[in-house]
């Protein structure tokens, strides 16, 4: 009887459609608002589980004020804290990557102004006029938006 029951949980557990992981390779069938997933609700739950909530560590995310960029904060013991994007482009949603701003230093918690022309978030980059970066605790930095031809670019202003 307990290897019946202990079935019946595998298989519905597998077979539940919010628990299902889409491997890196598969991102180009990730389709629609909230990358595919339901609208938020009133019940807190995993978020894009195997694209976004995977077996690293994602937290702290921010969708763009139009919804067709995503930033999260993952880290793993390779590389640290990074922030990483993903962009819905022509209605399909690219693989997450490292923001181009985000590359060097330890960044955490992207959050977004109002209109999205600013991201801010916080580093141990070194503060203007120093070297050495941070070893503890972050300063909340901000980038600017700027939008050139073929794309969105992110600049930074040191304040």
């Amino acid at each position: 009887m307990i290897r019946f029951l202990t079935l019946i949980i595998i298989a519905a557990t597998f077979s539940t459609p919010a628990l299902a992981k889409i491997s890196y390779t598969d991102w180009y069938s990730v389709s629609g608002p909230y990358l595919g997933q339901h609208p938020p609700g009133m019940v807190a739950e995993v978020f894009a589980p195997g694209l976004i909530s995977t077996a690293q560590s994602e937290i702290n995310s921010v969708f763009t004020p139009d919804g067709n960029e995503f930033y999260f904060t993952g880290w793993s013991k390779e590389v640290g804290t990074k922030i990483m994007v993903t962009r819905q482009t022509k209605g399909r949603w690219s693989k997450p990557e490292v923001a181009s701003f985000s590359e060097q230093y330890s960044n955490v918690d992207p959050a977004l102004s109002q209109n999205g022309q600013r991201i801010y978030f916080g580093t141990r980059r070194p503060r203007p006029g120093k070297q050495k970066i941070r070893e503890k605790g972050f300063d909340v930095w901000y980038a600017t938006v700027v939008v050139p031809i073929g794309g969105r670019l992110l600049i930074f202003v040191v304040r």
